[in-house]
């Protein structure tokens, strides 16, 4: 399975929701399906009415899609947030609630449509980390989004931590700089992604912000924020980016 694609799609969607997550940990669901070719236009019409039939059944379920920025689309990623891993035991039927919402007859048939669609489907959970993010503060709904995946090598996790709180630390001094971060469930921490909304794709033309080196020795002092960087890097044992593109045609978002 491939986790990390699973889970650079999951934060495209939840690059707002997350970053502005302050009351603590949240879990975080992620359904990844993947597509044949040609079944883009099968998949975002059952998508659109799997949300019709919700709404008619005032469902309270709720989910952010995602796909690849570039190339055909054929990975869409469905993410919820989770009060708890109880949730878990009560798991969205989709099939279910257009049967409810549309009667059997025409649930069947839309359900045919995706025959031959769906390649492969799975998921993973996920735990925001408002401790070591810094909330975006725009009320927009970002176009897309950079995503780092981050490997930690073994035992480091407290390292890492400690310079991602750092790192929050010297942005707020500097006034610099939004990402959310979440680390993987459940389990001990070994892998973390950041992600960075984009509110418009020209941003991509030009840097934003100061790069992390200079930031952490602008808030801390030369010796400081350099130690406190390399220690920081140490930790890493790989960084893997990634652009997608967030799809809220297809999304029912949570309420604000």
């Amino acid at each position: 399975m491939n986790w990390k694609v699973f889970a650079l799609a999951m934060l495209a969607c939840f690059a707002t929701t997350v970053a502005n997550a302050q009351d603590g940990p949240q879990n975080i669901n992620v359904v990844t399906i993947k597509i044949n070719p040609g079944g883009q236009a099968a998949f975002e019409a059952f998508m659109t009415k799997y949300r019709e039939a919700v709404e008619k059944n005032e469902d309270d379920r709720t989910w952010l899609v995602s796909t690849n920025a570039i190339g055909p689309v054929t990975q869409y990623t469905i993410s919820s947030l989770m009060p708890s891993f109880a949730a878990l035991d009560n798991p969205p039927n989709p099939i279910a609630s257009m049967i409810q919402a549309f009667g059997e007859e025409e649930a069947m048939a839309i359900s045919a449509s995706l025959q031959g669609i769906v390649a492969e489907t799975n998921g993973r959970a996920w735990i925001a980390r408002p401790d070591l993010s810094r909330p975006i503060e725009s009320d927009d709904t970002p176009v897309g989004v950079t995503v780092i995946f981050i490997d930690i090598n073994p035992g480091a996790a407290s390292v890492f931590e400690t310079y991602g709180k750092q790192l929050v630390e010297a942005s707020n001094k500097m006034d610099d700089g939004n990402w959310a971060m979440a680390t993987g469930a459940p389990g001990a921490p070994s892998d973390y992604l950041v992600t960075i909304p984009i509110f418009k794709w020209a941003d991509l033309d030009t840097p934003q912000g100061m790069p992390l080196r200079e930031r952490m020795i602008a808030a801390f002092g030369e010796r400081n924020g350099a130690k406190m960087y390399a220690q920081g890097v140490a930790s890493i044992e790989n960084i893997t980016t990634s652009l997608l593109r967030t799809r809220p045609d297809l999304s029912r978002p949570p309420p604000e």
